[in-house]
């Protein structure tokens, strides 16, 4: 199938982390210590990132009332964390990314970023690894303020707002969500979009998810051939 709207998760898909979860879980630890919280175990801890959309509901059992403040303190431990990795190398831009996303523009496609991640981190990490000007729409969320929990993944209406903006019309035009997770694919097709997986390692495994993706790979360029 031939695409003219690409969609793309940011973390571990266009840029590299050691370990996502584990460097995001280290950080959950560090704030949850800092308002003296009982430490949840490793698989409830991993819902807070799998069911993002019910964050508030999750952090409440935790203890965690005002979210906006929780958030506030894990994002200056986070800041501080990536600025040490991305200066010793830790955390970078895969060497496909921008290759790609300039083949795409050069092609003249429409191009977008759905992230769950906060506003501020999202600048941050484009205006690091100069990815801004790659994108026609960027889709982040804001924590200091009621965050609409639709446009959050895996729900699907963050990426219908984008290609409302692009005003996508399906009968004319094909889209196609690339990411590197689960919640990733189940936004697409609840969007009723394609959904790639980028499985860099070669070891995700896709059995029990509740949606498939179209396509699996492994390096970027692969989309330039669909």
């Amino acid at each position: 199938m031939h695409f003219d709207h690409y969609l793309f998760d940011l973390d571990n898909s266009l840029i590299s982390y050691p370990d996502l979860f584990g460097f995001f879980d280290n950080i959950l630890i560090e704030t949850l210590k800092a308002f003296k919280k009982e430490i949840p175990k490793k698989t409830e801890r991993d819902r807070l990132w799998i069911d993002a959309n019910q964050y508030e509901e999750i952090l409440k059992r935790w203890g965690v009332e005002d979210a906006v403040v929780f958030w506030k303190k894990f994002d200056s431990l986070d800041i501080k964390k990536r600025e040490e990795y991305i200066k010793i190398g830790k955390i970078y831009v895969y060497n496909d990314v921008k290759k790609v996303l300039q083949e795409l523009n050069d092609d003249k496609y429409k191009i977008a970023l759905i992230s769950n991640a906060p506003i501020h981190m999202v600048d941050f990490m484009l205006k690091q690894f100069d990815l801004s000007d790659y994108f026609h729409y960027i889709l982040e969320l804001n924590y200091d303020e009621h965050v609409e929990k639709e446009i959050i993944k895996p729900e699907p209406h963050g990426i219908l707002r984008a290609l409302e903006y692009f005003r996508f019309d399906e009968a004319r035009h094909n889209a196609l969500m690339i990411g590197d997770s689960e919640t990733d694919i189940t936004a697409a097709k609840r969007a009723n979009i394609a959904a790639c997986l980028i499985d860099r390692s070669k070891k995700v495994d896709t059995t029990n998810w509740e949606y498939r993706p179209d396509y699996i790979i492994s390096n970027l360029n692969e989309i330039l051939d669909f």
